[in-house]
């Protein structure tokens, strides 16, 4: 089995297993490496046992394959996607890894927003408490 159908059949297993899970998948031949983005990275970095199911998989990639140099990553820092790459789950083109981007800073906002609150209702119990609110 080619490397592309080995990595392509593992992500098909992987969505099973975690639903909420997106992949992009690309080779580049000019650099003559496999790139894997996982989405959306909050999931990704907190999920331990999809974290070692990754870790396996690129310890199997690395016996089975050896000559071949696949980088796992869950931002574009230092790989841009291409039209061509191939998605798989609900990752149907760059619009739904962004979105999944944006969510994650409006989950950070929420959370910025229910801080504001607490000191607007904190300071709406106390008159002696310091807040002024422009309009």
């Amino acid at each position: 089995m080619n490397i592309k159908t080995y990595i392509t059949n593992w992500m098909q297993k992987m969505i099973v297993d975690y639903p909420w899970i997106c992949f992009k998948y690309e080779y580049s031949s000019k650099r003559k490496i496999h790139y894997i983005g996982v989405y959306p990275q909050t999931e990704v970095e907190t999920n331990e046992a999809y974290c070692n199911a990754e870790n396996l998989f690129a310890i199997d990639l690395e016996s089975k394959y050896p000559e071949q140099i696949v980088l796992f990553g869950s931002d574009e820092t230092f790989y841009k996607f291409t039209d061509d790459a191939n998605c798989f789950s609900g990752c149907l083109d760059k619009t739904n890894v962004n979105f999944y981007e944006l969510n994650e800073e409006l989950n950070a906002f929420s959370y910025e927003m229910d801080a504001i609150s607490k000191v607007i209702e904190k300071s709406s119990n106390n008159p002696d408490y310091p807040l002024a609110l422009a309009a």
